[in-house]
């Protein structure tokens, strides 16, 4: 059981850095697109 204990940490630190990347992009776009 420990080592699904283990997985799913490296799961949520996958998703979290994903989804992190994913805010950062649709921040950039906003940012360009309220410029034009």
């Amino acid at each position: 059981m420990q080592n699904a204990d283990a997985n799913f940490d490296v799961l949520e630190g996958f998703l979290a850095a994903f989804l992190h990347e994913d805010v950062q992009v649709i921040e950039i776009l906003d940012s360009e697109s309220n410029q034009s």
